[in-house]
């Protein structure tokens, strides 16, 4: 039995598709509440904008133009110390690359250079020294537009001191937070109000919870550490950003290489997966960390148990029971009765568990269905592909379906009443083209 080609699912998975977005769009919008649901509109999450308020840093932002003329030019941040000098801390710096401006978080060892400018935190007052001070530097508005690019590199985050912490006691420049972890710290909130005046130099004592800036993969970090300080807030920014951007066209190569191999049968495609997560990890589009924490592994031990559940069946003769009792009440009907008989046996399956899982279960159903009717199988086992991706009804159906649950604001009744409709629009459009391009006999 020849296999099904990586573009034998292609005609009518498109047909699918465009009748689902038609639908989506002159119906299913319509059956859904307006409102989101009773939590749609909710924000549990603080957002960047909540967190500088809470600290009292709102009006305390700017943006200063290194100009050729400055001293600035070709010192690093740890040799210039405007912190010390000024009490004013340097969260980020923008820089022109190949012509787009490119936002990097501020490090000791960064080096500033003429046209970059410099994202920092401090009082009015300080900021006006500082520019009397140091020529070659220009004050630059900070609009919507630069806050927009700033939070796709810079982000903020909360985090509480511990009771075993080692900052406890020591001041922010004694315990040296920015070399440590590469963020630096903006303000300070004890007993739940904002400190004021020079915090760099207060003593930090057990409670204290601080707000630290800097880039997303530092802050990404934080959420490790476990000793110090626990991380109370990550606004809800961070879940659109993407830490990798600048892979992207690696990213994309790669899976436009893994997809040629898989088109033109240069090689089977678990090697050819493979292959990509390989050069993906290579290539620094990921790491292997993130990869392994991407990994589903309730999906992966309910696929390696239904594998054996269907060698069981087969074994036992329940596969045999089910065969004959589908091919008597349906087969008598036809085969198009027969292969809506199994959509909706494995779309009906597919909202409970795994739709893979699912598939791996039905499939030898639907094969041995035709075997015993001396049909051809695949149109059959195209009909369970294709209802096995049907995992539109249930909260449950798909981790997809889970991921928007909470943040569209649905309910249970919300996954029924647009995905049942959807079922049905699919199974319709199976039973009509897929005999045509995959014929009974």
């Amino acid at each position: 039995m020849t296999p099904f080609n990586f573009f034998s699912f292609t005609p009518v998975g498109l047909l699918i598709l465009v009748a689902t977005i038609v639908f989506i769009v002159l119906i299913g919008r319509l059956l859904l509440p307006k409102d989101g649901g009773p939590k749609g509109n909710a924000q549990d999450r603080l957002s960047l904008e909540d967190l500088i308020s809470a600290y009292g840093v709102k009006d305390q932002l700017f943006r200063l133009c290194i100009e050729s003329d400055s001293p600035l030019v070709g010192q690093t941040l740890g040799q210039v110390q405007l912190r010390t000098r000024f009490d004013v801390i340097v969260i980020g710096l923008e820089r022109q690359s190949r012509g787009k401006p490119v936002v990097m978080p501020a490090l000791i060892q960064t080096e500033y250079r003429a046209g970059d400018i410099i994202y920092l935190a401090g009082t009015e007052q300080r900021v006006a020294e500082l520019l009397h001070t140091l020529a070659g530097m220009r004050r630059l508005t900070f609009e919507a537009q630069q806050k927009q690019i700033v939070a796709q590199e810079l982000g903020l985050a909360e985090v509480l001191l511990t009771p075993r912490s080692r900052l406890v006691g020591q001041t922010i420049k004694n315990a040296h937070f920015r070399e440590r972890y590469g963020l630096s710290v903006l303000g300070i909130l004890r007993m739940g109000q904002p400190m004021r005046g020079d915090f760099l130099a207060t003593r930090l004592d057990f409670g204290d919870s601080l707000l630290v800036g800097g880039g997303w993969r530092h802050i990404d970090l934080l959420q490790a550490e476990q000793t110090d300080f626990s991380v109370l807030t990550i606004p809800r920014e961070m879940d659109e950003v993407a830490p990798y951007r600048e892979r992207a066209p690696w990213a994309l190569a790669i899976v436009a290489g893994m997809l040629g191999l898989m088109t033109f049968d240069i090689l089977p495609s678990v090697t050819a997966v493979l292959l990509a997560g390989l050069a993906m990890v290579l290539a620094r589009c990921v790491t292997m960390e993130e990869a392994y924490k991407s990994i589903n592994w309730q999906s992966i031990i309910l696929i390696a148990g239904m594998l054996p559940m269907a060698t069981a069946l087969n074994k036992t003769g329940a596969l045999e029971l089910i065969v004959t009792g589908l091919v008597e009440s349906l087969g008598t009907l036809g085969p198009i009765a027969l292969m809506a008989g199994l959509f909706v046996l494995t779309s009906v399956f597919s909202q409970f568990i795994s739709n893979t899982a699912t598939a791996v279960l039905v499939a030898p159903i639907a094969l041995g269905a035709a075997t015993s009717m001396e049909l051809s199988p695949y149109p059959f086992l195209m009909a369970v592909a294709l209802a096995a991706s049907t995992a539109f009804s249930t909260p449950m159906a798909s981790p997809v379906n889970t991921l928007v649950l909470g943040p569209g604001g649905y309910r249970f009744n919300d996954f029924v009443k647009m995905g049942v409709p959807l079922q049905l629009l699919a199974m319709a459009l199976t039973l009509l083209v897929v005999p045509l391009i995959f014929p009974f006999r």
